[in-house]
């Protein structure tokens, strides 16, 4: 939603049980992050519990399940729908667990902390970034992994909820105003991320919505399929997502 809207719940938890579960399955852009995310956590020995904060339908958790068989692992979601959704999709793991949390809440409902905590594609979301940060800091007892877009904010970023993007400087910046060490950033998905978003912002918003929500046939999975393998080809630290492990000091 963009700024003139009101954060809502409803408005997410119809996103995900109508529209984004097939878009987040077959996204390539969603499939190269969350191997990033895999990547990183793998470099780090002293983790051991992990947070997923708006873990959507689980794709994450699912991976770091595979990666991570012995790590326990909590999805946090705004609805008891969308943690429905997460449980049907990721199955019954006897070290995944999930809690409703809503990190622009100035009060959580949860004590519990975690060494790993991940937010991945959610600060954009929020009205408020420095409450969620804040939120993001109390539950972690190590380390914060986030990835939030960066470029232009624009037609598309509207139309799937964004409130802003952010560079590796503005980010930066919030994370140190709330006592985090950064110990690695990156930008992903220059050049061939970066023009496809490009080509995308070009069309309306209806097309878009057609193109990139809903169900996903064959030919929309082949095409994510095709897009997948050149965005192998990202390899410069541009673009448009940027990727940032930090550490609670």
């Amino acid at each position: 939603m963009n700024k003139d809207n009101n954060f809502d719940h409803n408005f997410y938890e119809d996103l995900w049980l109508n529209q984004w579960a097939d878009m987040e399955r077959y996204n390539p852009t969603a499939l190269h992050l969350k191997k990033h995310i895999a990547k990183i956590i793998s470099n780090l020995e002293d983790v051991n519990t992990i947070l997923d904060a708006g873990c959507g339908m689980g794709l994450n958790i699912l991976d770091l399940r595979k990666h991570f068989p012995t790590k326990e692992i909590t999805g946090g979601e705004l609805t008891e729908g969308i943690l429905e959704l997460a449980k049907k999709y990721t199955g019954t793991d006897s070290n995944t667990s999930y809690i409703k949390l809503d990190l622009s809440s100035d009060h959580l409902n949860t004590t519990n902390k975690y060494d790993l905590v991940l937010c991945n594609q959610v600060l954009e979301h929020i009205e408020n970034d420095d409450m969620a940060i804040k939120n993001l800091t109390e539950l972690t007892n190590k380390y914060i992994l986030i990835t939030v877009p960066a470029g232009s904010y624009n037609k598309t970023s509207i139309l799937v909820g964004h409130y802003r993007h952010y560079s590796e400087y503005g980010l930066s910046s919030i994370l140190r105003r709330n006592n985090l060490e950064i110990l690695y950033i990156r930008s992903w998905g220059f050049p061939f991320h970066s023009v496809y978003k490009f080509a995308l912002n070009l069309l309306s918003q209806k097309s878009q919505k057609e193109i990139g929500m809903g169900k996903y046939g064959l030919c929309k999975r082949f095409i994510s399929k095709i897009l997948y393998i050149i965005f192998f080809l990202n390899v410069i630290n541009l673009g448009e997502n940027i990727i940032v492990l930090c550490r609670k000091k």
